[in-house]
């Protein structure tokens, strides 16, 4: 009994051992304990540089020192996180990564990042108790890694540039002509990009890395130019980097690396400093991140920090004290040093002075802060830089016109306190105006970006497909200096648009069929007379009273110079003869330089009324609070579908102040433009028919042109041009080469025009020629503008028979040899001759006795040529003779000499033309 109960203490006591990871042995014991395991990690490299890696090696034994059982999961975690990274097994990477014991080991790999340091690595392996005791017990080992400042690349992502230091950039990077921005530029680095797998290969295949470049006020990146896409910024005007990724300047994004290689272009700016190229990629074997950077200085020249150069800049113009427009605006002086950089900031003085310099008298001030931090006001007063930029306060007096206020900075000290020894200064022009309308211009649509006949990128219909069209009108008001109008400014809005017809060759302003050139409008009063007046007329195309009077006085739109005052928009009131009538409001005094100027019967002039347009009236300029103010009042022009390519004379007119001859006298400042009402941009087709032309024939070829809502475009004079390729002629309409037909497009939107082309040789021996239809719209640089319409159509020239004469033959002088002269000729599907083609012959007899001695060559302008074939006298032999287009083998035409001397001719025929 007492035996049995020390038994029963050491099994107990066993089992105490067990609970507590005690315990000997590689095996656990019979009631489930675990083996007590020794975990070490060892660095292939205790220290490493930052961006860099070194190999892990975990080892896990058992207490006999024979390695830890296959498959167990060995974890290992990394601190700091923003020291690097570790990886294991496949997809087991970051600040923790695992990995499995093979052989009593198991491999990480630590990768440091950019960030110096001691990297603390912990492995861990956890078993698991089995028996009547279960449970879990974890054992871990640990080792540190110091991470040293220094290297800035990963050994697998190597990045190596032609050139780290780059000069000043003195070209905008996305200005065209793109001056600065070639391959080889001095402002230009090339740098490769290399992509290796751990064991020194290549990574193959093309794959995206990660480029950024920080800050990107010192340089900007590019990637070389992708072929299969297009540049379609080179058409714009002017053109830009659009669709060239070797001029668009990135500050980040993907770059392919293809074989393991990449190219990518750092771009200098204008600013100096250093910047910081950052190429991160993932690593294939391991999923890691890893990254490489590369450091790149921007410099000028040497040059000290004092000023060398100031430019002074007002943020706009303002009004005189009272008007109720804004009375004051900043000026800005920037002070730079010799390398185009910004001067350091002064501490305790002034390196700025402003001074108000004419004109003399002038009302206006300037107000600052200066070094100490207190407001400082007058006509000369002095300031700080801050970033090398210095600012005053510009407050307006009661007196117009343009003031000039020069900054100055001290190219001796940078000090302006200390009296300026060496003055470097700019002068900025603020106009000071009244903000009363002087002046208006209608900008939308503008007759010289829309094309007169054309589509314009303004139109919508409302509701789509209803065919009802509004066009956005808009129009700019200023005052006498040049500033725009003050908010609220009434701009009243008109259109007229019959009677009209519309002619090919002539603008649309003389479609309507009240008009002239030879408008003398009475300065100051009501009586408006015309020598080519027809305002009475039998035809139903007269004026009357409630019409409207247009008269076109700017010298951009047909006038004279010197009546812009007398451009003017007038109800009738009465119409007195065929070239007199009264307007209800009186015309302006033409006063302009002072005195009131006749130039009789020179201006152009419209008269009618709307009656299919409609335009919202009045508008009032800035309506939505526009920051700067812009002068400008907006409506719409509504008409339908069915008016499309009709023209339509559109007016914007407001209440001025005459101050010259007349001070307190009201004028009528008025625009007026005439335009072509046009349908949808987006979507619009032109077609042709027939297609191909057959050349070298007169063929009527109908032109049709629709809108992107497929409404017919009337009224249009299509455009054309014949591309020949050298060889050929043509015309359309009458008129030869390119131009634009003498024909409007009908109300279906098509017309019908000969086309006459001649010498085109045939299809298949060159490339075809053809004849390119285009039309508008002519508006094509903005986004949301359509590009010009075109279809090129061949003209072909199909071969469809080659004749051939047999005359009797002749003999020679000797009477030994008889000649047959054979003419061949080379005809088109229409039966005309095919100039310049080359025909080829030879012939077969029994004894070689029928021969040609002259081949016949290249047909002429009727498409013949001519051949001659010779037999000995008598003929000794039959004999056929076979003669080849050069370009249409299938036509072929044959001679048979008989034995008696007679002959035979058969011709080759083509397919038809198709």
């Amino acid at each position: 009994m007492k035996a049995l109960c020390k038994t029963f203490v050491l099994l107990l006591a066993s089992i105490v051992l067990a609970s507590c990871g005690g315990g000997g042995g590689g095996n656990n014991s019979a009631f489930g304990g675990a083996p007590v395991l020794s975990v070490t990690i060892t660095p292939a490299s205790s220290t490493i540089s930052t961006n860099s890696f070194t190999t892990l090696i975990v080892t896990v034994k058992n207490p006999d020192g024979t390695p830890a059982q296959d498959g167990a999961g060995v974890n290992a975690t990394l601190s700091p996180a923003t020291i690097g990274t570790l990886s294991g097994a496949a997809g087991s990477s970051g600040t923790t990564a695992t990995n499995v014991l093979s052989g009593g080991t198991a491999s990480f790999t630590f990768n440091s990042s950019n960030q110096a340091g001691t990297a603390h690595i912990i492995a861990s392996v956890t078993i698991v108790t089995t028996g009547s005791v279960t449970g879990t017990v974890t054992y871990t080992g640990s080792t540190n890694v110091t991470v040293n400042a220094g290297n800035t690349q990963d050994a697998r992502l190597q990045l190596s540039a032609t050139s780290t230091t780059l000069p000043l950039n003195p070209y905008n990077s996305s200005a065209y002509p793109f001056p600065g921005n070639y391959i080889g530029s001095p402002f230009i680095s090339e740098v490769t990009i290399t992509w290796r797998h751990t064991n020194g290969q290549l990574v193959s295949g093309t794959t995206p890395v990660n480029v950024s470049i920080n800050p990107v006020t010192v340089a900007g990146f590019s990637t070389l130019d992708d072929p299969t896409t297009k540049w379609d910024g080179l058409q714009k005007n002017p053109p830009t980097a659009e669709g060239n990724e070797f001029l668009t300047i990135l500050g980040s994004g993907p770059v392919n690396v293809t074989g393991g290689n990449g190219t990518v272009f750092v771009h200098s700016f204008d600013t100096p400093g250093t910047t910081t190229l950052s190429v991160t990629a993932v690593d294939p074997d391991n999923g890691q991140t890893i990254s490489s950077q590369l450091t790149f200085t921007v410099a000028g020249s040497a040059a000290s920090n004092l000023p060398s150069s100031i430019s002074a800049t007002p943020d706009g113009g303002v009004y005189v004290s009272g008007s109720g427009g804004p009375q004051s605006t900043q000026i800005r002086a920037v002070v730079t040093n010799g390398n185009g950089v910004g001067v350091a900031d002064p501490g305790g003085f002034d390196n700025v002075q402003f001074e108000i310099v004419g004109p003399a008298g002038n009302d206006a001030r300037l107000t600052g802060i200066d070094a100490s931090g207190h407001t400082v006001t007058g006509g000369k007063i002095a300031t700080v830089t801050h970033n090398g930029i210095a600012g005053v306060t510009f407050q307006a007096g009661t007196q117009q016109g343009p003031v000039q206020v020069k900054a100055t900075a001290d190219r001796g000290d940078n000090n302006v306190d200390n009296q300026i020894q060496d003055a470097v200064s700019a002068t900025a022009t603020v106009v000071v105006s009244d903000g009363k309308l002087d002046s208006i211009t209608i900008n939308s649509p503008d007759t010289d970006s829309v094309n007169a006949t054309g589509v314009s990128a303004n139109a919508t219909e409302d509701p789509p497909g209803s065919g009802n069209y509004q066009l956005t009108i808009s129009a700019t008001g200023v005052d006498r200096q040049g500033n725009a109008v003050l908010p609220g400014t009434q701009i009243a809005f008109g259109a007229i648009d019959s009677p009209q017809l519309p002619v090919a060759g002539s603008s649309p302003q003389a479609w309507f069929q009240i008009s002239g050139t030879r408008g003398d409008p009475q300065e100051g009063g009501n009586l408006f007379t015309a020598t080519d007046g027809h305002f009475v007329s039998s035809s139903g195309s007269s004026a009357g009273p409630g019409d409207t009077l247009l008269v076109i006085g700017k010298q951009s739109q047909g006038a004279p110079a010197g009546n812009d005052d007398l451009e003017s928009a007038a109800k009738i009131t009465r119409i007195n003869t065929a070239t007199s009538l009264n307007v209800a409001t009186p015309f302006n005094l033409n006063d302009r330089s002072g005195v009131s100027v006749d130039n009789h019967d020179v201006l152009p002039y419209i008269i009618g009324r709307a009656e299919f347009t409609s335009i919202g009236s009045p508008g009032y300029t800035d309506s939505t609070s526009a920051n700067p103010l812009t002068g400008t009042a907006t409506t719409t022009l509504n008409y339908s579908a069915s008016q499309i390519g009709k023209a339509v004379a559109i007016w914007a007119q407001g209440t001025g102040t005459d101050v010259n001859t007349s001070p307190g006298r009201t004028d009528l400042i008025t625009d007026v433009r005439t335009i072509v009402l046009p349908g949808s941009a987006v979507g619009a087709i032109l077609t042709a028919s027939p297609d191909p032309i057959l050349g070298n024939t007169q063929q009527a070829e109908t032109v049709c042109y629709y809108d992107g809502n497929n409404r017919p475009i009337p009224n249009y004079a299509i455009s054309f041009a014949f591309t020949f390729n050298g060889v050929g002629a043509g015309s359309a309409d009458g008129v030869s080469n390119s131009g634009k037909f003498k024909h409007l497009t009908g109300s279906d939107g098509c017309v019908t025009v000969n086309v006459i082309t001649a010498s085109v040789p045939p299809t298949g021996a060159t490339t075809p020629p053809f004849v390119t239809f285009s039309v508008g719209p002519i508006n094509s640089s903005g986004t949301s503008g359509g590009s010009p319409v075109t279809v090129d159509v061949p003209i072909v020239v199909n071969a469809a028979q080659l004749q051939v004469s047999c005359p009797a033959g002749t003999d020679d002088a000797t009477g030994t040899v008889t000649n047959y002269s054979v003419t061949l000729r080379l005809l088109d599907g229409t039966g005309n001759g095919i100039a310049g083609e080359s025909i080829t012959g030879q012939c077969v007899s029994a004894d070689g006795s029928v021969n040609i001695t002259q081949q016949p060559g290249v047909t002429d302008a009727a498409g013949s040529t001519t051949a001659i074939i010779s037999t000995p006298k008598p003929p000794t032999s039959s004999g056929t003779c076979t003669f080849q287009s050069s370009t249409f083998s299938n036509l072929v035409a044959t001679v048979n000499i008989g034995g008696s001397g007679s002959s035979s001719c058969s011709g080759g025929f083509s397919p038809q033309p198709h």
